[in-house]
């Protein structure tokens, strides 16, 4: 089967740490830890740029402990951005490429979680995710 979707390519043109919570007397390095992920994007037509945002809760029983929100700001081509582009100025991100800004954003996340929680004495790992496992369909945006 021929995969039939444009190359689209894009430069990462900033990042954004959007939250950073750590609530302190709640993360026991002897318990589990659950998180939940959640994104949002964002596009702006005028500048050709998409917005990723992935947002994680980190919890242990039923306590958040941990947000962090980081953002990454991508800068789309002319020629690329044609592709994506409809003409009433809604936006169709082939499944293939969201992934791929996902998996960016989340590595992005964890280096920020990171860096963050370097010297604290607390060890949080954002784990390993199948990115190709959340995003199923091309994602519209209006």
């Amino acid at each position: 089967m021929e995969d039939n979707t444009p190359q689209i390519t894009f430069g990462l043109n900033g990042i954004t740490t959007q939250q950073y919570a750590l609530i302190e007397g709640i993360h026991n390095p002897d318990n589990p830890s659950d998180f939940q992920l959640t994104f949002n994007f964002a596009k702006d037509n005028e500048r050709r740029m998409v917005g990723v945002f992935s947002n994680f809760v980190f919890q242990q029983n039923e306590k958040t402990f941990l947000i962090i929100e980081c953002g990454c700001h991508f800068e789309i081509p002319p020629e690329s951005w044609g592709f994506i582009i409809q003409k009433d100025g809604s936006a169709i991100l082939p499944q293939t490429f969201v992934t791929h800004l996902a998996m960016v954003t989340v590595g992005v996340t964890r280096g920020v979680l990171h860096s963050k929680l370097e010297n604290t004495g607390i060890r949080v790992l954002i784990p390993l995710i199948n990115i190709t496992e959340v995003f199923k369909e091309n994602l519209e945006m209006q």
